[in-house]
């Protein structure tokens, strides 16, 4: 940090942004305060609601002005991140509405920038909060993960209440069992359906990688299909046509979604990773979100989250 700047040291809780850091990345002020972090261990720390700007969580990428207030913390969480919620229980299984930004897994380290974490330290209020399970109380213990979203990602988290449901939940995913159902906004004409049945390399942790050979196990297929009424196409700004498109998958591989439609020529909007000349902008939000998970004769669904305006 500059002398310039007003920000205490890492021991401190709150400053005032200085001259030195107009234009600086929050992720990156954030260094010499958390340099043991990593960049993802302070995006997550942002992500999760404990770093605050002028008092609002903003993302990471936040450029930051002389005479902001920024504060942070690595205490647990007493209030869930905004948007993380409690959609839907059973006596097995809860499903959460995780906002994007907000990674799945915990980070290695203990930090709370995560909705495993978060469950873990919020599950007792989180289960007060909820109403909509007959009436019935939850169980006392945090539920256990069952998928992952990437953290751009929004939608449906499942929890299992029990490590057996846990495992049938595994068994049942292995089976083809589970129906993932996703919007993707995606940028092009797309026809009225797509069937994505390429292989894919996810050897690499950052990139998913499609292969030449079709996939045989028809789990690993990607479906995709135009909506019959979409209500939300108002995406106004763009000369480029775009088209909402409602996939499902079943056992899912890493960014098995985003690496097919590309390959398919119609990468996500907001998907700089896979298609980084159709979005050049890091910062802009991933269209990408969970709406609904079936399995077992059990459903559950989460609205859009998206603003159709926002600059992509």
């Amino acid at each position: 940090m500059d002398k310039n700047s007003s920000i205490p040291a890492r021991e401190g809780g709150n400053g005032v942004a200085g001259p030195a850091e107009g234009g600086q990345r929050l992720d990156a002020f954030l260094t010499a305060i958390f340099p043991e972090l990593g960049l993802r261990g302070r995006r997550r720390l942002c992500s999760s609601g404990r770093v605050r700007v002028d008092g609002k969580i903003v993302r990471p990428g936040e450029r930051l002005r002389p005479g902001q207030n920024i504060s942070w913390s690595q205490e647990p969480l007493n209030t869930p991140p905004e948007g993380f919620r409690l959609v839907w229980a059973n006596g097995g299984y809860c499903a959460f509405s995780k906002p994007a930004g907000l990674p799945s897994a915990r980070l290695a380290g203990g930090l709370n920038g995560s909705a495993e974490a978060c469950l873990e330290s919020l599950w007792p209020r989180l289960a007060a909060d909820f109403t909509g399970y007959s009436g019935q109380p939850l169980p006392e213990n945090a539920p256990l993960l069952c998928n992952r979203l990437d953290a751009p990602t929004s939608g449906l988290l499942l929890g299992a209440f029990s490590r057996a449901a846990l495992q049938d939940y595994r068994r049942l995913e292995l089976e083809g069992r589970i129906e993932k159902y996703y919007y993707a906004l995606v940028w092009g004409e797309a026809p009225e359906s797509l069937r994505l049945e390429q292989a894919l390399d996810t050897d690499s942790r950052r990139k998913t990688r499609v292969l030449e050979h079709k996939e045989e196990d028809r789990t690993r297929h990607t479906l995709a299909e135009k909506p019959s009424s979409p209500a939300t196409m108002d995406f106004v700004g763009h000369q480029e046509p775009v088209s909402l498109l409602r996939t499902l998958i079943r056992r899912g591989a890493r960014h098995q979604i985003r690496a097919h439609l590309t390959w398919a020529g119609f990468p996500i909007v907001g998907d700089h990773l896979y298609a980084p000349d159709k979005n050049p902008n890091p910062e802009a939000p991933l269209y990408l979100h969970h709406f609904r998970i079936r399995f077992m004769g059990m459903e559950t669904e989460t609205p859009l989250p998206w603003e159709f305006s926002q600059d992509c």
